[in-house]
């Protein structure tokens, strides 16, 4: 048997670019005939290697971007053959072989997978010609030139072959977001795969131990000891706490994958921090989270307050969405109201009647999050309540689920939420079978989604599965009508709850409109609370600047700093940088967000937020 009698023949498509994107030559293979292609120099003339589809899929799927070029992953091993050369032994140590004419041009390519195939073809073939022989008493020898192959060269085939599977994107982004950290070696300890959250949990970049040993890296003090490395000792599935690069106490367990033979192929190792763990159990203790607000913890922000064009524009346009059911997106700076008219929307619709369950998806540890939304069966882990317990979105059934700092939520549970979006049903973690439901969603965020989708922090199809009607609060700074009716209001409020009877100047009233408010009608409110609390009867400028660490001297139309006294230079600017750097973090604790507002860069803004926050 020649090696013509069993190459698959190559055609142009089966030449491609080194510096082809793997995605697009992932699409090129895929429509073409054979299962590899060979990969060349830009000029087509230097054979660089081969790439193969199961390659292509692994890399598509795993750590390497799939817009690198395929000169990344290119593979060298194979050998070059004359079309009439026998097929031998020899050759079963290549994975791939390149098929030449006479004239050293390449006609045909054989893989390991191809050449599996043909000589199980002719062996079956020569099974039933034997067989036919024997029935019809016929003893010639068989005419069928066989090639030598090792005993074992089939079984290898069919494990390769069973390697063979095609990742699924969905399941692929729950693994890869997965809040827990998870680390694959191969069968010699050979790091194949590491996850986001390793990297988080571990201090170690994934770039820097792929590719090597858990012995080496055991070695360099990235983690101590390899549980990896325990596992291919012990062959069985171990758990030990672990010490991370950056000093985190790890709990890991790492579990062997046998092959048909009983050898270990992969170990696959999942961890946990500790410290996570610990509030996972004070919590599962009925310790109550403050993430959590039923509807009927009403008080006085359940009133809108506004005499703005700009507000009586934005609810006149609400209004119009209160009594259908469509998903709602509010997004504003911080203290702006989102949470309120939210309320509002839930009030005048249809499901005012049932309740209104916000989930602050800042304030739920990460580690919670699932048991939290979606709630959990008696048993599904260690700790859990017998019985039991609801998620938040089974207690908005026929009510509305509000998520407020959408922005903040987990990459893994934004697949989850997806799914609930889609498919209206939700699974308790440990249950089988899932449950229907009816909600209405709204969500709010004072973070730019659409920047978060650009960074891939934000996934696209949940953005647009929320931003059905969008509705944007302005911060104060913008609606200045609003902030002397916010103060009588305050006043009358708070004079009310505390027995107080605080009035302001003309002037004081005037500082106080023309202030900026950073912290918006939140820090408005807490502001008038504050001053009825201290004060008492008429209060003026000197008032205000004498109690409160802002300065209202400051108007919105002057970028102007006064300074009242001498002080050295150097603790004036520090006062400053202080002062700027306590207005912005109100406004987001974000340090990208901190350098946008203040024209600085995002390094400089993280300094300085450790220096006068941390």
């Amino acid at each position: 048997m020649y090696y013509k009698d069993i190459m698959e023949i190559c055609l142009k498509e089966n030449f491609i670019d080194d510096t082809t994107p793997i995605k697009e030559a992932l699409s090129l293979i895929q429509n073409s005939s054979l299962n590899a292609a060979i990969v060349k120099n830009n000029d087509k003339k230097k054979i660089l290697g081969i790439i193969s589809k199961e390659e292509l899929i692994n890399a598509y799927g795993g750590c390497i971007s799939p817009y690198e070029p395929v000169y990344r992953i290119i593979n060298t091993n194979y050998v070059q053959v004359n079309m009439d050369t026998k097929v031998d032994a020899f050759i079963l140590e290549k994975p791939f072989v390149i098929v030449t004419d006479h004239h050293n041009n390449i006609t045909g390519i054989v893989s390991e997978t191809i050449l599996s195939r043909k000589l199980l073809k002719l062996s079956l073939d020569q099974i039933k010609k034997t067989a036919t022989k024997k029935l019809l008493h016929q003893d010639e020898e068989s005419d069928l030139e066989m090639p030598k192959v090792n005993n074992n060269y089939f079984i290898d085939f069919y494990n390769r072959i069973n390697k063979l599977i095609y990742v699924n994107r969905e399941l692929w982004d729950i693994i890869e977001y997965s809040s827990d950290s998870i680390y694959v070696t191969d069968g010699n300890g050979i790091t194949v795969y590491a996850n986001d959250s390793f990297e988080r949990m571990t201090g170690a970049p994934v770039s820097s131990v792929l590719g090597l040993s858990v012995f080496e890296i055991e070695s360099q003090g990235i983690y101590k000891p390899s549980i990896s490395a325990i596992v291919l000792k012990e062959k069985r599935p171990v758990t030990l706490i672990q010490k991370g690069y950056n000093g985190k106490d790890l709990i890991v367990t790492g579990v062997p994958v046998f092959d048909v033979d009983g050898n270990i192929y992969m170990v696959i190792c999942n961890t946990k921090d500790i410290d996570e763990l610990s509030i996972l159990k004070n919590y599962l203790l009925d310790i109550k989270s403050t993430s959590v607000k039923m509807s009927n913890e009403s008080n006085h922000l359940s009133t809108i307050i506004y005499t703005s064009e700009n507000m009586i524009n934005l609810m006149t346009m609400i209004s119009k969405v209160t009594h259908v059911d469509s998903t709602v997106l509010i997004t504003g700076e911080s203290g702006t109201g989102k949470g309120l008219i939210a309320r509002y929307i839930h009030d005048n619709s249809k499901r005012s009647g049932e309740k209104l369950i916000e989930i602050n998806c800042s304030a739920i540890p990460e580690a919670l999050f699932e048991s939290e939304l979606f709630g959990y069966e008696s048993g599904a882990f260690t700790g859990a309540k017998k019985g039991g317990k609801p998620g938040m979105i089974e207690m908005a059934n026929k009510g509305t689920l509000f998520l407020d700092e959408i922005g903040d939520m987990p990459m893994h549970m934004q697949v989850k939420l997806l799914k609930v979006l889609q498919d209206r049903q939700v699974t308790r973690v440990g249950a089988v079978s899932p449950i229907d439901i009816d909600i209405r969603i709204i969500a709010a965020t004072n973070k730019d989604l659409k920047q978060l989708v650009s960074k891939e922090l934000f996934r696209a199809d949940l953005y647009y599965r929320l931003n059905v009607f969008p509705v944007h609060l302005s911060p104060l700074r913008e609606r200045k009508e609003d902030i002397y009716t916010l103060l009588q209001h305050y006043l009358t409020y708070y004079n009310k709850k505390h027995n107080g009877n605080v009035t302001l100047t003309h002037q004081a009233q005037e500082i106080l409109s023309n202030y900026n408010w950073p912290g918006n009608v939140r820090e408005l409110d807490h502001f008038v609370e504050r001053l009825v609390l201290i004060k008492d009867g008429l209060v003026d400028i000197d008032d205000l600047d004498m109690d409160l660490d802002m300065d209202y001297n400051i108007s919105p139309k002057e970028e102007t700093l006064i300074v009242n006294k001498l002080l050295p230079l150097k603790k004036a600017i520090d006062e400053t940088e202080r002062q700027l750097i306590n207005m912005a973090t109100e406004i987001s604790q974000n340090s990208y967000d901190v350098a946008e507002l203040l024209e600085i860069s995002q390094a400089s803004a993280y300094r300085k937020i450790k220096k006068y926050k941390w």
